[in-house]
């Protein structure tokens, strides 16, 4: 619970960021995307390992598989500029599959406690 509550929490906090490096640095919004998915990529890496005693791997695979399909497919189709407008509905996706895994695991993890 705590890596799903760091991971909706730090999702957006750089993102204004990300305007002022475009406009200092002169990147085009393709970069800025890159830049971004460079950090969700990074925050879901260490928040892996704190996941990893509550949901198996391929669940956990499969929920940022969805995720990052989920930004990336608006990124492709409809830019940069609008594919920031997708990002709720994917942490909205992403939250409500990591509750179902968690309510899921709950019994596996109750018996691991008591044996």
């Amino acid at each position: 619970m705590l890596a799903f509550a760091i991971a909706m929490a730090f999702s957006t906090i750089p993102t204004p960021i990300y305007a002022l490096y475009q406009q200092r640095d002169g990147f085009s919004p393709i970069v800025v995307t890159v830049i971004f998915a460079a950090y969700a990529v990074g925050v879901a890496v260490a928040l892996g390992a704190l996941a990893a005693f509550v949901i198996r791997g391929e669940e956990l695979a499969a929920i940022f598989l969805i995720a990052y399909v989920g930004l990336a497919v608006p990124t492709l189709l409809i830019g940069a500029a609008l594919a920031w407008l997708a990002l709720p509905v994917v942490l909205g996706v992403f939250a409500g599959l990591v509750l179902v895994l968690i309510s899921v695991a709950t019994p596996r993890m109750v018996r691991r406690l008591a044996a």
